[in-house]
């Protein structure tokens, strides 16, 4: 929608590379299966100047844990960001750069 980088990591694998590419500009959203081990992360990922928002019980915004079936519902926060930022950048996201709404086949 934004034509910006996104990636997506367990939670954990940002100690293992990720995190080196986080700058002030970065935006990490972490979807909490409300852990110990995600707050040391978000904390340490604060650290390195990155914006994290934490998604789960009592956090940032709260949706808390419940066995994945909470997922649909903590996915349109990313959307919803990513949808601000296009607008923000000039982008029509209903109107993406170089894609159709369907793949043609010869």
């Amino acid at each position: 929608m934004a034509i910006q980088n996104v990636e997506f990591h367990e939670p954990l694998e940002y100690r293992h590379g990720p995190k080196s590419t986080l700058t002030e500009h970065s935006i990490v959203i972490i979807n909490s299966k409300d852990t110990e081990e995600e707050l040391k992360l978000a904390k340490e990922l604060k650290e390195f100047g990155a914006k994290t928002i934490l998604i789960g019980k009592n956090k940032d915004i709260d949706i808390p844990y419940n066995d994945g079936f909470e997922s649909p519902l903590k996915m349109i926060i990313p959307q919803y960001i990513g949808y601000k930022k296009a607008l923000i950048e000039g982008y029509d996201p209903d109107q993406p750069r170089n894609l159709s709404k369907s793949v043609i086949l010869d």
